[in-house]
């Protein structure tokens, strides 16, 4: 009974995620998430909404680290056909539509275009095959949706009308473009707290800012969580049946147990960067000079030019992810070299970095082959106790914002067979109910909206630093949008709400002067009066 009342329930109420660090002491939990960035987030809800008690400690912020560096595109695998990978693109379809379905307030199509030279495998006869085939897996791609969230067909054009939709397309070979409609993620940290916070109407306790160190042993099994809290500098231990470990770029760190530690894969980083350039109508592909991994022919790695709330984003690229504090003075050296090669593939673009008001970075998991490390496509689910390692302990690399949910299934699915439990998942059906009576836009409001806001965001969503805040809540500082008095607005709430004194006021700052922003917004920060006031 209790799985059909979580399940079914409907949310008429006000949620609120609050943060207490004695329900995780004081309750044993069946399954503890290490991770809240969206793979560990799917895996929460679907937890939840079996009816099962779970658990989510994240070190940092929810979704703050790799899942906030997103180029937004819930893209349905058209990609894939090159690389003859046609299970991995039905995947994507079908989690596209699901995505497309279930939240329709986040996402929404967005059309394509990718222009085409010569005629050989990027061309408009090889563009025309793979389209077609792209449509056959997908016949009942619509099946269930409203009309504005449809996937329209695909098409080729000529030449005449490519230019018409890009007059500033390189011409040399150009043979026309093709188009087709992807899905956009409007609001990828949005997404991440709602899906968090629908977990927490069904029973999840939410932790962040708090460290699992690490895993707790009862002979050869897992039985919970070292966990040090990193604002109160408090240690204590979560007790679980199963610990799913899906902390990214330190899922290595709890997989201590296993011989050469099989989690512990090569890492890559990836950029994209929001710029004031006035969008377009839809996403670009721009054929850069790097090599691609397709099967099929010497084809080239594409960038793409995405349009965003009144921004547009280009990415992505990748690095090697290096040793050492990723500086904002590496972090100007990385788009200064990204920038140039835009500017090299596309030369009409002319980016130039005072158009950059953001900076997407994050680690992510790579391959490596042939003397080369390329950022991986697959995701992976690994029981530790196939590997040598210890039974209940489960660990999740994940790649992609379009399959988190189904790798997530498919992880809970191991995890409810090792714990005995025959529910199904109900997250392919479930609506995500979005966050009612909260706000996410600041820029242009009066101070009392503002403080409002910031108000909601603090006892509702687990918002605990000004880089929380003003990075992930809201997207006004990441579009560039906020002014001296709006962002000084917010420090002040902040500190009034929270009660920060002089010392934990710099420490604010200084944690949002580790991301690479513009030079004029940067000195808001470094300026103590012009951001808090006189302290």
């Amino acid at each position: 009974m209790r799985f059909a009342y979580r399940v079914f329930q409907h949310r008429w109420y006000e949620v609120a995620m609050k943060r207490d660090p004695k329900r995780l002491v004081s309750e044993r939990f069946d399954v503890i998430v290490v991770g809240a960035g969206i793979h560990g987030a799917c895996v929460a809800r679907d937890v939840a909404l079996r009816g099962l008690r779970v658990a989510v400690i994240e070190r940092g912020d929810l979704g703050g680290e790799t899942s906030h560096n997103s180029l937004k595109t819930i893209h349905g695998g058209i990609r894939y056909i090159q690389h003859l990978n046609f299970t991995r693109t039905r995947e994507s379809i079908r989690e596209q539509t699901i995505w497309l379905r279930t939240a329709p307030h986040l996402v929404r199509p967005l059309p394509f275009l990718m222009p085409t030279y010569g005629h050989g495998l990027r061309g408009p006869a090889a563009m025309f095959a793979g389209i077609q085939i792209y449509r056959s897996l997908g016949l009942r791609r619509n099946a269930g949706l409203v009309p504005q969230a449809r996937i329209r067909p695909g098409r080729v054009m000529g030449i005449r009308a490519a230019r018409a939709m890009v007059p500033d397309v390189p011409g040399d070979g150009l043979s026309g473009a093709a188009l087709w409609d992807d899905a956009q993620v409007r609001f990828a940290d949005r997404a991440v707290i709602e899906i968090l916070s629908d977990a927490s109407a069904h029973g999840a306790a939410v932790l962040n800012h708090a460290e699992a160190t690490a895993v707790l042993k009862v002979g050869v099994r897992a039985a919970g969580v070292r966990v040090i809290d990193r604002l109160s500098g408090a240690e204590f231990e979560v007790a679980g049946r199963l610990v799913v470990n899906a902390a990214g770029p330190w899922a290595a760190a709890l997989a201590t147990d296993l011989p050469a530690s099989a989690a512990d894969v090569p890492l890559t980083r990836s950029m994209n960067i929001v710029t004031r350039r006035p969008p377009r109508d839809f996403a670009l592909s721009i054929k850069s000079d790097e090599a691609s991994d397709s099967k099929l022919g010497a084809t080239k790695r594409l960038f793409f030019e995405v349009p965003w709330e009144g921004c547009t984003i280009f990415g992505t690229t990748y690095a090697a992810a290096g040793e050492g504090a990723d500086t904002p003075d590496l972090q100007a050296v990385d788009i200064a070299d990204f920038l140039a090669d835009l500017n090299a593939a596309w030369p009409a673009l002319g980016l130039t970095l005072d158009e950059v008001v953001y900076c997407y970075r994050g680690l992510t998991p790579a391959e490596i082959g042939e003397g080369s490390q390329r950022h991986s496509h697959e995701s992976r689910i690994l029981d530790h106790v196939q590997a040598g390692g210890l039974d209940g302990l489960i660990s999740i690399i994940g790649v992609k914002w379009t399959t988190a949910r189904l790798v997530a299934e498919r992880a809970v699915d191991l995890a409810a067979a090792k714990l005995g439990v025959d529910v199904p998942c109900c997250t392919r059906d479930a609506p995500l109910p979005p966050l009612a009576e909260i706000g996410y836009d600041l820029a242009g409001r009066p101070e009392r909206d503002i403080v409002k806001i910031c108000r909601a965001h603090i006892e509702r969503t687990l918002t605990l630093t000004l880089r929380d805040m003003l990075l992930r809540r809201t997207d006004d500082l990441v579009r560039g949008r906020l002014s001296v008095d709006e962002i000084a607005c917010v420090a002040r709430c902040m500190r009034a709400h929270l009660g920060w004194d002089a010392t934990a006021c710099a420490r604010q700052a200084a944690l949002l002067c580790e991301r690479w922003l513009p030079p004029e917004t940067r000195r808001v920060f470094e300026t103590s009066d012009a951001l808090w006031g006189t302290t």
